[in-house]
């Protein structure tokens, strides 16, 4: 795998390139399939590019580190977050905002194993509120895009946050939950003064916010 994968880097001098995975069960059932199966364009990514793949249905192969290769030279100043769920999100950004390009290959070089029990993807999360660490990721990751003037991640990020959320409608008391709700209706109010919503992401923040029992009922009958 890191020879394959270095190979590209060097040929296309890349410094992050990624690869496509098999999976595997405990009983060893290997499968095809992936979500990476769902991208249509491989080659170079601009940043756009991956920002277009990840928020079009590849969240889970963009963001994870295990199926990359990087350059070291971007952890000079990069690290992953401590203490943190979801190091993945936070760093996938920085890394993401560090580079001109990837590179993505289609070879299976990844054998990922799925259903293990000790896996944060395996369990329920709906009432710990340290799952929340997804949302702060989005947050920050909006926070970058303003800053970098890239309106079409911020719309992404502003889209993602509501149902990042509501995956957490268990600790909805919680303070973090409360506080990121807050912050939300912040950014809401930031793009509305910019005209940067359409009247669809307008009634997205009104069925979050202010029906957010009936968000939660809608979310969970879409995904059954």
């Amino acid at each position: 795998m890191v020879k394959k994968l270095l190979s590209v880097s060097v040929k296309y001098n890349a410094n992050i390139v990624m690869c496509n995975n098999y999976m595997f069960d405990q009983d060893h059932h290997i499968s095809c399939y992936s979500n990476q199966d769902r991208i249509n364009k491989f080659g170079k990514w601009s940043r756009s590019d991956f920002w277009n793949q990840l928020y079009s249905g590849n969240w889970g192969l963009c963001t994870v580190s295990w199926n990359k290769l990087y350059s070291a030279k971007l952890f000079k100043n990069i690290r992953f977050r401590e203490n943190k769920l979801n190091e993945d999100d936070f760093i996938t950004t920085e890394l993401i905002q560090a580079v001109d390009y990837i590179y993505v290959i289609p070879d299976r070089l990844y054998f990922y194993r799925i259903n293990r029990m000790e896996s944060i993807m395996a369990n329920d999360k709906s009432n710990d509120p340290d799952y929340l660490d997804g949302v702060e990721a989005q947050m920050e990751r909006f926070q970058n895009a303003k800053e970098n003037n890239e309106t079409i991640l911020m719309k992404y990020c502003y889209r993602s946050i509501p149902r990042l959320m509501i995956k957490q409608y268990g600790c909805k008391y919680d303070k973090r939950f409360i506080y990121y709700k807050e912050m939300y209706r912040k950014i809401f109010n930031e793009m509305c003064d910019n005209k940067m919503l359409s009247l669809q992401l307008v009634l997205l923040f009104i069925l979050f916010y202010y029906f957010t029992p009936l968000f939660h009922l809608a979310v969970m009958l879409k995904d059954k």
